[in-house]
């Protein structure tokens, strides 16, 4: 046993000998002590910084989102469940709605905002179009129709351009504690439909001209939501829908806000 301990230690002190011969082997220059403190003290110099700044404002995220389902799977479900103010629940039944395959997330909407503050996202383009035309006119004979008259078609004269796609508008308002906030909020979904046809005829001859149809789902609603829960908004119906497979899609509109904060 004094053997052993004799050998722990005669082992320890070559260590600590060699350990002090590569000190001395490789000494730390000036320059290298000046750069070591001068690191040490902007890390202490950001960290008092830090410490001492005004917290970031809280902010609140807002999500919402449009669901498509089947309407008989939605009246089903309403038939043995309330719709409560905190609809997580109901939520959770519309993804495995879209994981069955019986229904389908339409749109995702994000915005970032500030209590008090009104925010604005939009996931659109822009869409120009005719909105008056000057009427048709019989020009000269000589033309290419059978009587020999020319048709000048009706001619645009006016447009006006029109945002198709998602907007999300909302003003957020955060309450003393932290827990809830009421919301001021109108989701938009603005859709291209089939162009309608216009016409006249002039004698035998007829000048046609088409002008676009837009669908429009639009909720404006002010709601209280609890920070963390789903608020259901209500339904709608899209005007050209994301399951064409579906005999009658429906759509459940939920938001939600998350706080972020420092």
């Amino acid at each position: 046993m004094i053997t052993t301990m004799k050998r722990i230690f005669f082992t320890l002190v070559c260590l600590i000998i060699g350990t002090l011969l590569e000190a001395q082997d490789n000494p730390v220059s000036e320059f290298e002590k000046k750069v070591e403190q001068q690191i040490e003290k902007r890390i202490v110099k950001e960290a008092k910084v830090k410490a001492e700044a005004a917290p970031l404002p809280t902010g609140l995220i807002i999500i919402c989102e449009f669901i498509e389902v089947e309407a008989m799977e939605f009246s089903d479900w309403l038939l043995e469940n309330p719709i409560t103010t905190d609809a997580t629940l109901l939520r959770m039944q519309a993804q495995e709605w879209v994981k069955s395959g019986s229904g389908k997330i339409a749109e995702t909407m994000v915005v970032h905002a500030r209590s008090g503050q009104r925010a604005k996202t939009e996931a659109i383009h822009e869409w120009l179009y005719a909105t008056e035309y000057d009427p048709p006119e019989i020009s000269a004979q000589g033309g290419d129709a059978p009587n020999g008259e020319n048709v000048t078609p009706a001619n645009p004269t006016a447009f006006e351009t029109r945002n198709v796609g998602y907007t999300l508008e909302v003003d957020p308002v955060l309450n003393a504690d932290g827990t809830l906030v009421d919301l001021n909020l109108a989701p938009e979904v603005v859709i291209a439909g089939e162009n309608s046809k216009h016409g006249a005829k002039l004698g035998d001859l007829e000048s046609s001209f088409e002008m676009p149809r837009f669908m429009t789902t639009k909720m404006t609603t002010q709601v209280q939501v609890r920070v963390g829960d789903y608020s259901f908004l209500g339904t709608s119906r899209l005007g050209k829908t994301k399951m064409p497979e579906a005999e009658d899609p429906i759509v459940l509109a939920f938001v939600r806000v998350d706080v972020s904060g420092e």
